[in-house]
């Protein structure tokens, strides 16, 4: 069992994804693109499905972005140097949809410093090196009531 399965290659049944539609949609499409297929597998989890992975598989994703070298500060920050804006700029928006969409508030409670530790590190680094990524965050005001309404449809 995973979370969840990325967006490269995903098999799914018809009854699960049934189950997790947002006004009859699999993918959130306000998303666009980056993070949408986290969304997914959040709302499935959710919903108590299981997401397994076959580890024989073999699957080729091309994507724009590349994974750090590292799991470090410092090479997360070298690697979105070489992001395109766009792509930095969805992955940052949807990030933080995904987690006000998704999360319980015990989540929140239990993990409270870990996410905010996070989240204030990518802020400040966006804040000081590439802050037009930050005008996500006037896009997610802007929608906050659409996402509260999606947030109480999946919890229903």
């Amino acid at each position: 069992p995973i979370f969840g399965a990325s967006g490269s290659f995903f098999i799914a049944r018809r009854s699960a994804l049934n189950k997790v539609l947002i006004k009859d949609e699999v993918f959130d499409n306000w998303y666009g693109s980056y993070k949408e297929d986290v969304d997914l597998a959040w709302r499935l989890q959710s919903a108590g499905i299981k997401t397994f992975t076959i580890p024989s598989a073999i699957a080729y994703h091309a994507r724009g972005a590349k994974p750090a070298l590292e799991l470090n500060d410092t090479s997360a920050s070298a690697n979105k140097t070489t992001q395109p804006e766009w792509l930095k700029f969805n992955s940052y928006r949807n990030h933080l949809v995904t987690i006000y969409k998704n999360d319980t508030w015990q989540n929140l409670a239990l993990d409270f410093i870990w996410i905010l530790w996070y989240e204030l590190k990518k802020f400040v680094y966006f804040l000081l090196f590439d802050r037009s990524v930050l005008k996500g965050l006037g896009e997610i005001w802007k929608i906050r009531r659409k996402l509260k309404i999606k947030r109480l449809q999946k919890n229903r």
